[in-house]
Protein backbone atom coordinates (compact mmCIF):
# COMPACT_ATOMS: atom_id res chain seq x y z
CA UNK A 1 0.00 0.00 0.00
CA UNK A 2 1.40 3.38 -0.97
CA UNK A 3 1.52 6.02 1.76
CA UNK A 4 1.09 9.69 1.00
CA UNK A 5 3.76 12.06 2.24
CA UNK A 6 3.81 15.68 3.33
CA UNK A 7 6.67 18.04 4.14
CA UNK A 8 6.98 21.70 5.01
CA UNK A 9 9.76 24.19 4.33
CA UNK A 10 10.11 27.61 5.99
CA UNK A 11 8.63 30.35 3.87
CA UNK A 12 5.16 28.89 3.89
CA UNK A 13 5.36 26.10 1.33
CA UNK A 14 3.79 22.73 1.99
CA UNK A 15 4.75 19.78 -0.21
CA UNK A 16 2.89 16.55 -0.76
CA UNK A 17 3.09 13.46 -2.90
CA UNK A 18 -0.19 11.96 -3.96
CA UNK A 19 -0.07 9.04 -6.37
CA UNK A 20 2.90 9.85 -8.57
CA UNK A 21 2.70 13.67 -8.40
CA UNK A 22 4.77 16.00 -6.20
CA UNK A 23 2.76 19.11 -5.30
CA UNK A 24 3.86 22.49 -3.96
CA UNK A 25 1.12 24.23 -1.95
CA UNK A 26 1.18 27.90 -0.92
CA UNK A 27 -0.27 29.43 2.26
CA UNK A 28 -3.61 30.01 0.53
CA UNK A 29 -3.99 26.39 -0.53
CA UNK A 30 -3.11 27.02 -4.18
CA UNK A 31 -1.09 24.15 -5.57
CA UNK A 32 1.31 23.47 -8.41
CA UNK A 33 2.41 20.13 -9.82
CA UNK A 34 6.22 19.99 -9.72
CA UNK A 35 6.94 16.54 -11.12
CA UNK A 36 5.14 13.30 -11.84
CA UNK A 37 7.60 10.47 -11.22
CA UNK A 38 6.81 9.58 -7.60
CA UNK A 39 4.69 6.43 -7.76
CA UNK A 40 5.77 4.07 -4.97
CA UNK A 41 6.98 6.82 -2.64
CA UNK A 42 6.73 5.73 1.00
CA UNK A 43 8.10 8.81 2.80
CA UNK A 44 8.72 12.53 2.28
CA UNK A 45 10.60 15.00 4.48
CA UNK A 46 12.05 18.51 4.22
CA UNK A 47 15.16 20.09 5.64
CA UNK A 48 18.09 22.32 4.83
CA UNK A 49 16.19 23.81 1.89
CA UNK A 50 15.59 20.46 0.17
CA UNK A 51 12.95 17.75 0.04
CA UNK A 52 13.83 14.10 0.58
CA UNK A 53 11.79 11.18 -0.70
CA UNK A 54 12.06 7.40 -0.43
CA UNK A 55 10.83 5.60 -3.53
CA UNK A 56 11.42 2.02 -4.69
CA UNK A 57 14.24 1.43 -2.16
CA UNK A 58 16.10 4.61 -3.17
CA UNK A 59 16.48 7.94 -1.34
CA UNK A 60 16.33 11.17 -3.35
CA UNK A 61 17.17 14.81 -2.69
CA UNK A 62 14.50 16.86 -4.47
CA UNK A 63 14.66 20.52 -5.50
CA UNK A 64 11.58 22.15 -3.91
CA UNK A 65 11.21 24.69 -6.72
CA UNK A 66 11.25 22.56 -9.85
CA UNK A 67 10.95 18.94 -8.62
CA UNK A 68 14.26 17.83 -10.12
CA UNK A 69 16.08 15.20 -8.09
CA UNK A 70 19.37 13.44 -7.40
CA UNK A 71 19.70 9.98 -5.91
CA UNK A 72 21.53 9.84 -2.58
CA UNK A 73 24.10 7.01 -2.44
CA UNK A 74 23.20 4.00 -0.33
CA UNK A 75 20.77 1.14 0.07
CA UNK A 76 17.35 2.07 1.48
CA UNK A 77 15.27 -1.12 1.16
CA UNK A 78 13.04 -1.41 4.22
CA UNK A 79 12.87 2.33 4.89
CA UNK A 80 9.54 3.27 6.46
CA UNK A 81 10.05 6.83 7.81
CA UNK A 82 12.32 9.82 7.25
CA UNK A 83 12.45 13.22 8.93
CA UNK A 84 14.86 16.15 9.16
CA UNK A 85 16.01 16.60 12.77
CA UNK A 86 18.98 18.26 14.40
CA UNK A 87 20.55 19.19 11.08
CA UNK A 88 20.49 15.70 9.56
CA UNK A 89 18.21 13.29 7.77
CA UNK A 90 16.87 10.64 10.13
CA UNK A 91 16.03 7.33 8.44
CA UNK A 92 14.13 4.43 10.01
CA UNK A 93 15.07 1.37 8.01
CA UNK A 94 14.35 -2.23 8.98
CA UNK A 95 13.41 -1.07 12.51
CA UNK A 96 16.74 0.73 13.05
CA UNK A 97 17.41 4.48 13.18
CA UNK A 98 20.18 6.08 11.15
CA UNK A 99 21.48 9.66 11.18
CA UNK A 100 22.23 10.12 7.47
CA UNK A 101 24.26 12.66 5.53
CA UNK A 102 21.94 13.64 2.66
CA UNK A 103 24.83 14.43 0.30
CA UNK A 104 27.16 11.45 0.71
CA UNK A 105 24.76 8.86 2.12
CA UNK A 106 27.15 8.24 5.02
CA UNK A 107 25.28 7.21 8.13
CA UNK A 108 25.57 6.48 11.83
CA UNK A 109 23.36 3.82 13.37
CA UNK A 110 21.75 5.05 16.58
CA UNK A 111 20.84 2.72 19.47
CA UNK A 112 17.47 1.09 20.16
CA UNK A 113 14.82 -0.56 18.03
CA UNK A 114 12.17 1.35 16.12
CA UNK A 115 9.93 -1.65 15.43
CA UNK A 116 6.30 -0.64 15.51
CA UNK A 117 6.93 3.02 14.68
CA UNK A 118 3.77 4.50 13.14
CA UNK A 119 4.79 8.16 12.81
CA UNK A 120 7.98 10.24 12.76
CA UNK A 121 8.71 13.97 12.67
CA UNK A 122 11.63 16.25 13.38
CA UNK A 123 12.51 19.69 14.67
CA UNK A 124 15.73 21.66 14.90
CA UNK A 125 16.53 19.90 18.21
CA UNK A 126 14.70 16.56 18.32
CA UNK A 127 13.40 13.59 16.39
CA UNK A 128 9.94 12.37 17.47
CA UNK A 129 8.43 8.93 16.95
CA UNK A 130 5.25 7.18 17.96
CA UNK A 131 5.59 3.49 18.80
CA UNK A 132 2.41 1.73 19.81
CA UNK A 133 0.56 4.53 21.59
CA UNK A 134 3.67 6.20 23.09
CA UNK A 135 5.38 9.37 21.86
CA UNK A 136 9.16 9.48 22.22
CA UNK A 137 11.55 12.42 21.92
CA UNK A 138 14.91 11.28 20.53
CA UNK A 139 18.23 13.12 20.52
CA UNK A 140 19.23 13.01 16.82
CA UNK A 141 22.95 12.83 17.63
CA UNK A 142 23.19 10.35 20.51
CA UNK A 143 19.96 8.41 20.02
CA UNK A 144 19.04 8.91 23.67
CA UNK A 145 15.27 8.96 24.03
CA UNK A 146 12.59 9.94 26.51
CA UNK A 147 8.96 8.86 26.68
CA UNK A 148 6.55 11.78 26.51
CA UNK A 149 3.58 9.61 27.44
CA UNK A 150 0.94 7.48 25.85
CA UNK A 151 -2.46 7.85 24.28
CA UNK A 152 -1.24 8.62 20.76
CA UNK A 153 -3.60 6.46 18.76
CA UNK A 154 -4.74 8.02 15.53
CA UNK A 155 -3.27 9.10 12.20
CA UNK A 156 -0.11 7.40 11.02
CA UNK A 157 1.57 10.76 10.37
CA UNK A 158 1.25 14.43 11.05
CA UNK A 159 2.59 17.57 9.39
CA UNK A 160 6.18 18.35 10.34
CA UNK A 161 6.86 21.34 12.56
CA UNK A 162 9.88 23.60 12.84
CA UNK A 163 10.72 26.16 15.47
CA UNK A 164 9.65 28.97 13.15
CA UNK A 165 6.63 27.73 11.25
CA UNK A 166 3.83 25.20 11.24
CA UNK A 167 2.03 23.46 8.38
CA UNK A 168 -1.74 23.91 8.53
CA UNK A 169 -4.26 24.14 5.76
CA UNK A 170 -5.50 21.78 3.09
CA UNK A 171 -3.73 19.38 0.76
CA UNK A 172 -4.11 19.63 -3.05
CA UNK A 173 -7.36 17.65 -2.85
CA UNK A 174 -8.94 19.96 -0.26
CA UNK A 175 -8.49 17.57 2.66
CA UNK A 176 -7.59 19.25 5.97
CA UNK A 177 -4.00 19.05 7.20
CA UNK A 178 -4.11 19.04 10.99
CA UNK A 179 -2.43 17.90 14.17
CA UNK A 180 -4.08 15.15 16.19
CA UNK A 181 -5.22 16.48 19.58
CA UNK A 182 -2.38 14.68 21.34
CA UNK A 183 0.25 16.32 19.10
CA UNK A 184 -0.81 19.92 19.72
CA UNK A 185 1.64 20.18 22.60
CA UNK A 186 4.41 20.10 19.97
CA UNK A 187 3.05 23.08 18.04
CA UNK A 188 5.29 26.14 18.58
CA UNK A 189 3.86 28.79 20.91
CA UNK A 190 2.07 31.65 19.19
CA UNK A 191 0.92 29.70 16.13
CA UNK A 192 -2.69 29.57 15.07
CA UNK A 193 -4.79 26.54 15.96
CA UNK A 194 -5.51 24.06 13.19
CA UNK A 195 -8.60 24.60 11.05
CA UNK A 196 -11.87 22.97 12.04
CA UNK A 197 -12.48 19.68 10.34
CA UNK A 198 -16.00 19.52 8.99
Amino acid sequence: MERNGTAHLPGGWLYGIQGDILYQVDQNGNWTELSDTWSGTVALAAGDGMLYAVQNDALYAVDPYDGSWDEIPGHYAGTTHIAWAGGALMVIQNDLLYRTDPVTGDYTELPSSYAGTTAAAGSSRYFFVIQGDTLYRVDPVSGDYESLGGGYQGPRKWPRTTTSSTAYGRDPYGRPMWYPEAMRALVPAGTAPPPSVS
